[in-house]
């Protein structure tokens, strides 16, 4: 874990057992101040005839709870046989065969190749709210941080797009430092939950086959306010010959004049095996930053039969 505390002071925290280091290459979002997006957001979907880059001005009318998906919450239509599913059509079984002719109609819609959502929608959908960020972020990193997102977002802040994110297996992550302000800021999210990419025929990280093809964010929402400098990447390679650990740090740094820091290193082991060692350097908070750790004599070497592992 990579932590950096109010005064810039950069600090490592790495465990390992015997041979084994780990070290996290994500700042801890848990050690900053937080501004919470869960709650009410104003919502529309894309039916509405007005240009993407026009949608940030306009007032929704109707609201949903995130994080949540439109379909749990009303939103979109009741699922009939004309319905035009992710994954393709629906069984020629299910289509053609005459015992389920009554499962047919739409008064009695039911099916059997996938879970059936009360409501289905899969187009782009609008999503947006108001934020008040108090004179504490000021100087500050601020990242606005979405869990769980399918598929594709695109963030609009005050007016200005921030970007835009296709991970299906990851966060998605936004630095609107340059955009938001102290005081009112209005956040506008774009979230697409159609064939965004062709992946396929079935294609189960999307689609209905292993969960409904829901448009929305159900995990994690906020804005962080972190330190100006901070480690995009972290990689630690180990030198049992040498007895060391060679740490490559890739430095994100938003400070306009760079300045030389104090890193702390910290390598606990796990257990009983040797002592906990730190170690401080002076480094210039440049792109890359290359330390060589020395582990000193004592080093418990990796055994399959250890205790520890």
């Amino acid at each position: 874990m990579i932590l950096i505390d109010n005064n810039d002071t950069i600090l490592i925290m790495k465990r390992y057992i015997l041979l084994l280091l780990l070290l996290s290459p994500v700042v801890a979002y848990c050690q900053h101040l937080k501004f919470n997006l869960a709650g009410e957001w104003m919502v529309a979907l894309d039916t509405v005839k007005v240009a993407p880059e026009k949608m940030c001005n306009v007032d929704f009318e109707d609201k949903i709870n995130l994080p949540g998906s439109l379909h749990t919450q009303g939103y979109g239509t009741k699922p009939t046989i004309k319905t035009k599913w992710l994954s393709g059509e629906l069984s020629p079984m299910w289509r053609e065969l005459p015992m389920y002719e009554k499962y047919r109609s739409d008064d009695n819609f039911k099916i059997f190749d996938f879970l059936l959502p009360s409501y289905h929608y899969a187009s782009r959908a609008w999503y947006t709210r108001n934020l008040t960020l108090t004179e504490s972020v000021e100087n500050k990193r601020l990242m606005l941080f979405l869990e769980r997102v399918h598929w594709q977002s695109v963030l609009y802040v005050n007016g200005k797009m921030v970007g835009s994110n296709l991970g299906l297996g990851t966060s998605h992550e936004y630095d609107i430092t340059d955009y938001a302000k102290v005081g009112e800021n209005r956040i506008t999210l774009s979230i697409d939950n159609s064939s965004v990419v062709d992946v396929g025929k079935i294609p189960h990280s999307l689609s209905e086959q292993t969960m409904t093809a829901w448009n929305g964010v159900l995990g994690d929402m906020y804005v962080a306010a972190t330190a100006n400098v901070w480690f995009d990447d972290v990689q630690i390679f180990p030198d049992v010959d040498m007895q060391k650990v060679d740490v490559v740090a890739v430095v994100g740094n938003k400070n306009k004049n760079p300045k030389e820091e104090k890193i702390k290193i910290e390598i606990e082991p796990r257990g009983d095996f040797g002592k906990k060692i730190t170690k401080y350097y002076k480094v210039d908070l440049t792109d890359t930053i290359r330390l060589s750790v020395d582990m000193g004599d004592n080093i418990a070497l990796w055994d399959e039969f250890s205790p520890s592992l």
